[in-house]
């Protein structure tokens, strides 16, 4: 049956590229066949794609372009070169096609819909106003990430710490968009099912159908949002990212899909999927090298340990998780 499966997706494939192969006549870096770029991104997993991209670097050069009927996508492997093409050249570089699949920041192209949608993130969730209100949320993940740590500093095997990290950061960003707190099973069913999609779509074409995370369980989770903030006193309210979505309202020449210039639900919940992988992973990855970085060099790591103290006093002999360095300590 998966013999067939396959067989028919390389056969619709190609007979896709006959139809649209004259669409595109950019010149593009050199890289493998058609057949040859949907077969290893078809049948390769995102972590083991990049032994084989270095592989072609000798054939190929620095940069490498995979050409499937969702592509194209290029691939940059030299850190020189990918600093010229993101800083130097980043003007010349920063835009990208249009999505067919889906509306996000990440995958609009920029026009006036995405500066209204980039713009709503960074002034109504980002602005400095908003980040200094959302201080109690942030407590209550560090609260989080210390218990985590403390109810396994125990384990034989040591604390894989950054699994505590993603929980206390993904719990935050949840309250964030949602407006709402939920439990540790509840959050960990998500993370789990966050990464049962990603690595589900590390096996199809690299698309961007990676913010597709959880639709249905993001779906009534949108909707008792709505429903709460339609019940509640308007003074009562913290301000959630979905909120701002809700009355979003999009530039005209977007009126002509029926939706009153406004996000679909589907929309909706591509949006919030976006700010939960995209500040997860982001924030995280920080971390992680913080800490790598802090174990690496110990001198750092006293120098920083000293600067604490200097500021809040040595920590009691029993630390409890009340002990805390506040933001005003900061």
């Amino acid at each position: 049956m998966y013999t067939w499966l396959f067989f028919i997706i390389i056969v619709s494939q190609c007979f896709a590229v006959l139809i649209f192969h004259n669409r595109n006549n950019k010149k593009l870096p050199p890289g493998p066949s058609f057949l040859s770029s949907n077969f290893i991104l078809l049948t390769t997993s995102l972590k083991n794609l990049y032994p084989i991209i270095k592989n072609f670097e000798s054939k190929y050069g620095p940069l490498i372009t995979f050409s499937p009927v969702s592509g194209p996508y290029i691939f940059v492997n030299t850190l020189d070169l990918a600093h010229e093409i993101l800083i130097h050249k980043g003007s010349v570089f920063s835009d990208r096609p249009k999505s067919l699949v889906m509306r996000t920041i990440s995958s609009s192209s920029y026009d006036p819909t995405w500066k209204v949608l980039r713009t709503n993130l960074a002034s109504e969730i980002l602005h400095p106003s908003r980040v200094k209100s959302y201080s109690w949320a942030r407590k209550w993940a560090l609260h989080i990430l210390i218990s985590r740590l403390q109810d396994h500093k125990e384990d034989a095997s040591g604390i894989k710490v950054v699994d505590h990290f993603e929980h206390a950061i993904f719990s935050l960003l949840v309250l964030i968009c949602f407006g709402e707190k939920f439990e540790e099973h509840r959050i960990n069913e998500i993370i789990v099912t966050l990464r049962h999609v990603l690595f589900v779509t590390q096996h199809g074409s690299l698309t961007v159908y990676i913010f597709s995370l959880f639709p249905k369980e993001s779906n009534p989770l949108i909707k008792s949002r709505i429903e709460a903030v339609n019940s509640e006193p308007q003074g009562n309210q913290i301000v959630a990212y979905v909120d701002t979505l809700v009355n979003l309202q999009l530039p005209k020449e977007e009126d002509n899909k029926g939706n009153g210039g406004k996000l679909t639900h589907r929309e909706l919940m591509n949006m919030c999927s976006e700010f939960l992988n995209g500040g997860t992973h982001s924030t995280f990855t920080a971390l992680k090298w913080i800490m790598a970085n802090l174990v690496k060099y110990p001198d750092i790591q006293s120098k920083l340990y000293d600067e604490i103290i200097a500021v809040v006093g040595p920590p009691p002999r029993e630390v409890e998780s009340e002990f805390v360095i506040s933001e005003e300590d900061l």
